[in-house]
């Protein structure tokens, strides 16, 4: 997933032109999600292999670190 992690990033420097600081947070937060993700699928997995679930259990973690909405709206 990492080469995913760099494509994105790659796209929101070049087409979207975020801000330095945007581009760090989105990439700690994903890194954070890979990680979270790992814990359940091993450090090998595939992007196609992220359910919906990953995602939701991520974000639910997310608020009970108590995160303001906006970061997690990210």
């Amino acid at each position: 997933m990492e080469r995913e992690i760099r494509a994105f990033l790659n796209y929101l420097r070049v087409e979207k032109m975020v801000s330095a600081n945007t581009l760090d947070a989105y990439g700690r937060d994903m890194e954070q999600f890979a990680e979270s993700v790992a814990g359940s699928l091993g450090q090998n997995f595939a992007i196609n292999d992220v359910t919906r679930s990953h995602v939701v259990d991520f974000l639910r973690a997310m608020y009970l670190r108590g995160l303001d909405s906006r970061s997690v709206a990210r």
